[in-house]
């Protein structure tokens, strides 16, 4: 819900928190009557896979900066 900047100045904020409310009450009666369709499970995993996978790069990226001549223990960019 948006609210325009004199309403929200004003604290006229019951009918906008009053249909937010409703729009959600709605939205979780229809996902209760869908049930888990396994779509937050394939979410969860892409998340994880995309970590592992800036983790990866990270790593490499600071090994390539120590191969190159740089100290280890000052470390480079971040890089331990």
């Amino acid at each position: 819900m948006e609210l325009s900047r004199e309403d929200y100045e004003g604290g006229n904020w019951a009918t906008a928190v009053e249909m937010a409310w409703n729009s959600g009450r709605e939205a979780k009666r229809l996902k209760r009557q869908e049930g888990e369709t396994g779509k937050r499970e394939e979410q969860v995993k892409e998340m994880g896979r995309r970590v592992v996978e800036w983790i990866v790069e990270w790593k490499w990226k600071c090994a390539e900066q120590c191969v190159d001549g740089v100290d280890p223990e000052e470390g480079v960019g971040g890089c331990p």
